[in-house]
């Protein structure tokens, strides 16, 4: 799971669309935590 954030993290510099997916899919992934 780190490893996947860290690659997104850097990914969402070239792309700040994929922030916004990153975000939704973090947002749906935390209360299930």
């Amino acid at each position: 799971d780190i490893s996947f954030t860290y690659f997104t993290s850097k990914d969402v510099v070239r792309h700040p669309l994929v922030a916004k997916i990153i975000e939704a899919y973090d947002a749906a992934d935390a209360p299930s935590r």
